[in-house]
C-alpha cells in the first residue's frame, strides 16, 4: 500500500471482490474533469463515437485476419466498414447504438467463419449461431463471457489505480455497481485482445466442447 500497488481480490470460485490500494490517487482535479465531462452532452457523444467506431473497425480487422470460412466474407465486411463510418457521424447516443448494435449482428453472425470445424463428422464441435449472455447458452458464448469480465476487471482496476473512477462513464449509463468506464474503455479492446483470445484458445485445441458441463438445460 506504501508503493500504492493495487492488489486485487477475488475469491475461489473467480468473484473478484475488490481491490486494496493506499490512500488513493490524490490527483482531484482529474476526477472533477471526469465528471464534468460526463454530464456534457457533446463530450459524452465525441468520446463514445470514438469507443465505438474503433470497436466496430477492429471487429472488422479480426475478421479479415482470422477468417476460415470457405468463401471470402467481402459483403459483411463492407458493411462492418459501413457501419463504422456511419458510426462517426452518429448524432446522438441513440443513433450510435443503432450502429453498433448492426456491426454486432453482423459480426457475430459471421462468427463462426472464424472457428476451425473439425473434419471428423462424428465429433463433439464448437457450434456458434449467435452471441447470448446472462447466462451464455453455449460454450462459446461462456469463453466470450468469461474474456469480458477479464477485461472489464482489468480495465476497472487500471483506472482506479491512475485516478479515474471507473463507475462514471460517458457511453455507458451509469447505475448502481456498474463500472460505466471500465465498460467505455474495453470497447475497442473487445475484439482483438477478449475475442482474438478465444479464437485462439479453440482453434489450437486448448480448449475442447467436452470441457464443459451442461446442466438444467443450459
Amino acid at each position: 500500500m506504501s508503493r500504492e500497488t493495487p492488489v486485487t481480490w477475488h475469491s475461489y470460485g473467480g468473484w473478484f471482490l475488490g481491490h486494496t490500494q493506499g490512500t488513493g490517487h490524490k490527483n482531484v482535479e482529474l476526477r472533477t474533469a471526469q465528471y464534468r465531462g460526463s454530464f456534457d452532452e457533446r463530450v459524452c457523444l465525441a468520446l463514445a463515437k470514438g469507443f465505438v467506431r474503433a470497436k466496430i473497425q477492429n471487429c472488422r480487422t479480426l475478421m479479415r485476419r482470422n477468417w476460415r470460412g470457405a468463401t471470402p466474407p467481402d459483403r459483411v465486411l463492407a458493411e462492418i466498414k459501413h457501419d463504422a463510418e456511419q458510426s462517426a457521424r452518429a448524432g446522438n447516443l441513440d443513433a450510435l447504438l443503432g450502429f453498433e448494435g448492426s456491426a454486432a449482428a453482423r459480426y457475430f453472425g459471421a462468427f463462426s467463419g472464424l472457428i476451425k470445424q473439425d473434419p471428423d463428422p462424428d465429433s463433439l464441435a464448437f457450434d456458434f449461431t449467435k452471441r447470448n449472455r446472462r447466462p451464455p447458452l453455449d460454450p462459446v458464448n461462456a469463453l466470450l463471457s468469461y474474456a469480458y469480465a477479464l477485461l472489464v476487471r482489468t480495465w476497472t482496476v487500471t483506472l482506479t489505480a491512475v485516478g479515474f473512477d471507473p463507475y462514471r462513464g460517458f457511453y455507458h449509463r451509469p447505475r448502481y455497481g456498474r463500472p460505466a468506464l471500465a465498460l467505455d474503455m474495453m470497447e475497442p479492446f473487445r475484439p482483438l485482445v477478449a475475442d482474438s483470445a478465444v479464437i485462439q484458445a479453440i482453434n489450437n485445441g486448448e480448449v475442447k466442447p467436452t470441457d464443459f458441463i451442461s446442466a438444467a438445460g443450459r
